[in-house]
């Protein structure tokens, strides 16, 4: 996601198993989806590896289960883009865009934007949405995040 300006622009949208689309292409390569998952088991439908979901030998692979095929954005760049977010789904399952942003502009008044202030808001955030232990679902998903901001903005 992109915040440009004071507004959070998404730049993806998740690929969850039970989406329309998502579901349908699942369905069609001879596999399902059960609570959210591709055959019970797995959380997202768009993903590199995983090849036990690409296993329909007539199908491209953007059509197997579950596909590398990426949607692409082209956003022009402004003067007012003040950062880029890449997270992984065990982000997005924690925090929306808006709340995302948010905790990254309210430590950024602290940490102002510097290649250490970013890695630091960065270690925080994560921190933030990490549970505090193994017993509940929230927050214990693999979590990776990229924070990469545009000092020309600043």
């Amino acid at each position: 996601m992109l915040f440009t300006g004071n507004k959070v622009v998404a730049l993806s949208e998740d690929h969850k198993p039970d989406n329309a689309e998502e579901l349908a292409r699942i369905t069609k390569a001879k596999h399902y989806v059960e609570d959210s998952r591709v055959d019970g088991n797995l959380a997202l439908s768009r993903a590199f590896g995983d090849f036990q979901y690409k296993d329909q030998p007539q199908l491209t692979p953007q059509e197997q289960a579950v596909t590398i095929q990426p949607d692409l954005v082209t956003v022009k760049r402004s003067k007012e883009d003040k950062y880029i977010i890449v997270a992984c789904d065990g982000i997005w399952d924690c925090l929306s865009n808006e709340e995302c942003c948010d905790s990254v502009n309210k430590k950024l008044e602290v940490l102002k934007p510097s290649k250490e202030g970013i890695h630091k808001i960065t270690e925080q955030l994560l921190d933030d949405i990490l549970a505090p232990n193994t017993e509940d679902g929230i927050g214990t998903d693999n979590m990776t995040c990229i924070v990469s901001y545009f000092p020309e903005a600043w």
